[in-house]
């Protein structure tokens, strides 16, 4: 015997009057989701019924489920009911302004997850993750500034090939600040940590490392303007010893390395932290070099 649906004859009823009344949107979704069991059999029945009067009315049933918490199950319904080929531009409609999609992962970790797993391939998540918002940000911009967003870049990063991180993680906004520039210029390191830590082709993470902000900042010298000795360590350690030389020697748009610009701020630690790295990796390098032609050599600092 088919469940008994009368529980949702009196909330349709509403909803097919407030198109013609022109009732308050938001107060008419929210009584809605309110009427359901909070189980899926519901949530299916009210989506289908809702969706086969007026298909647009999805977008706000969507954002009051997100909002309210109490509803997964009719997130994952309506994004299941939505045939696959349309599913990416139904999500981009709900994400297309501000920074909702990565409101929807602050506000419930589960159902943002939920939309990464309902786009059906790599592609479609790229151009999901890669939408930007009114100042030019993606997700991975918003979850950088974050110290608790951790556990939501993990999510992105984790949903998605290793290129495509590289891809996600070198996206610019209006002034070159990529993701890995913004987390550098937060107190967390942990952010930073994890974006580094998931690219594990050596040299995808170098030219990471080495692109420049519209001021000619790398990440390092974000890490060394703002005195986050933390940051260094991790970008230090993520390299090789002739990479570090290089993103040491790297100058911005005043000529000044990040060292440079660390002293000019009286960056008492963070000088000694990336004169002690640089002292390592030249004679590393050197140490290196004589290893493959078999000859002394002669280390001078500077």
């Amino acid at each position: 015997m088919a469940a008994s649906t009368s529980h949702l004859d009196y909330p349709l009823k509403l909803f097919n009057e407030g198109l013609h009344t022109k009732l308050d949107d938001f107060k008419l979704q929210k009584y809605l989701i309110q009427q359901l069991n909070y189980n899926q059999t519901d949530a299916s029945i009210l989506v289908n019924e809702i969706t086969s009067v007026v298909r647009e009315d999805k977008n706000s049933v969507f954002w009051t489920a997100v909002e309210e918490r109490k509803a997964p199950h009719l997130v994952n319904v309506m994004l299941q009911s939505v045939d696959p080929s349309e599913r990416l531009r139904f999500i981009q409609i709900q994400a297309g302004e501000d920074d909702d999609l990565f409101d929807i992962a602050q506000r419930h970790l589960e159902t943002f997850r939920q939309i990464l797993q309902s786009v059906s391939n790599d592609d479609e998540r790229l151009q999901l993750l890669q939408m930007k918002d009114i100042i030019d940000w993606t997700v991975l911009h918003h979850a950088a500034v974050y110290s608790a967003a951790t556990e939501i870049v993990h999510v992105i990063l984790e949903s998605v090939s290793e290129e495509i991180c590289y891809t996600l993680l070198g996206m610019e906004d209006n002034v070159k600040y990529t993701p890995i520039h913004i987390a550098c210029m937060q107190t967390n390191y942990e952010v930073l940590e994890m974006m580094i830590r998931l690219i594990t082709v050596e040299e995808m993470r170098y030219n990471l490392l080495q692109l420049p902000s519209v001021f000619g900042y790398t990440p390092l010298h974000l890490s060394a303007l703002h005195d986050h000795t933390q940051h260094i360590r991790v970008i230090a350690d993520s390299v090789t010893s002739q990479q570090l030389i290089h993103l040491l020697r790297i100058t911005d748009d005043e000529r000044s390395t990040p060292l440079q610009l660390a002293a000019r701020y009286n960056h008492q630690a963070t000088v000694e932290l990336l004169q002690d790295y640089q002292t390592k990796a030249l004679i590393d390098v050197a140490l290196r070099q004589t290893n493959v032609s078999g000859e002394n050599f002669t280390y001078y600092p500077g």
